[in-house]
């Protein structure tokens, strides 16, 4: 889901029920949510383009999931990456 179409919704007064923060396989973190209303899981994508919104920081992507997205609830964090490989 873009971000413009995101922020129309909560601008309508619709609400993230559940977000959940992955860590990709490049150590860039993206955004899942849930909507209220709305089936399944949505990626949260770049304002004008279908390509994923990516954070280098798990902290600024918190700080939008809380300021921008208006979400107060537990964030699910979770990762892609396997730590335990050796390099």
């Amino acid at each position: 889901m873009r971000t413009r179409v995101l922020n129309a919704f909560l601008d309508k007064g619709g609400t993230v029920t559940e977000a959940r923060l992955v860590e990709g396989l490049d150590g860039l973190w993206t955004v899942r949510l849930r909507l209220a209303g709305r089936a399944g899981e949505v990626l949260v994508n770049r304002f004008d383009s279908d390509e994923p919104r990516t954070y280098k920081e798990a902290t600024l992507a918190i700080r939008t999931i809380w300021k921008d997205m208006r979400y107060r609830g537990a964030i699910i964090i979770s990762t892609e990456r396997d730590y335990a490989a050796k390099d």
